[in-house]
């Protein structure tokens, strides 16, 4: 049985968009990470560290403090959103704001989500045995080094296609 060079396309068509589905499905994760980092770089890094105490408290595992601490469900958002009002619905909060002197930075725009890529992305960083913990503010280097093989996918892909054709 011969098959004609347009089932032959529907095939590849096929084989290609499946790829490009699966491709697109593995970057997603990537791209919750990357918004984490860069708006931990943004919002976060000036006065927090993912594993280190600095002008604000570290951040690695902070919501299982918070939880352990007997803090209401969803305070920790009120409090990234504007800590006074945390502070003021929630004994365990009110006890974090006696941490530091200096107070935090209210964050009214980030929204749950953005709260959750953050600490996602801080819970993920883990100390290098040889120096300190990864710098939020150089995030392009990861991100380089996982995409070219993206393109190598593409460039077969679009080969195929072109000699389908």
């Amino acid at each position: 049985m011969k098959i004609s060079s347009s089932q032959m396309f529907k095939e590849i068509g096929k084989w290609c968009f499946g790829a490009l589905a699966v491709l697109l499905m593995s970057n997603t994760s990537q791209a919750i990470a990357a918004d984490g980092a860069s708006l931990f770089a943004a919002k976060c890094a000036t006065c927090h560290q993912p594993l280190k105490n600095s002008t604000g408290p570290k951040l690695k595992d902070v919501r299982q403090k918070w939880i352990d601490g007997g803090a209401k469900d969803g305070s920790i958002y009120q409090w990234v959103n504007n800590w006074s009002n945390a502070a003021a619905n929630d004994p365990y909060a009110q006890s974090v704001s006696a941490w530091s002197a200096e107070k935090m930075t209210f964050f009214p725009e980030l929204k749950e989500d953005d709260i959750n890529a953050i600490l996602d992305w801080v819970d993920a960083q883990t100390a290098k045995p040889d120096g300190p913990p990864k710098d939020p503010t150089n995030i392009g280097e990861s991100e380089e080094e996982g995409g070219s093989w993206i393109w190598i996918i593409l460039g077969i892909t679009f080969l195929i296609i072109i000699l389908a054709v």
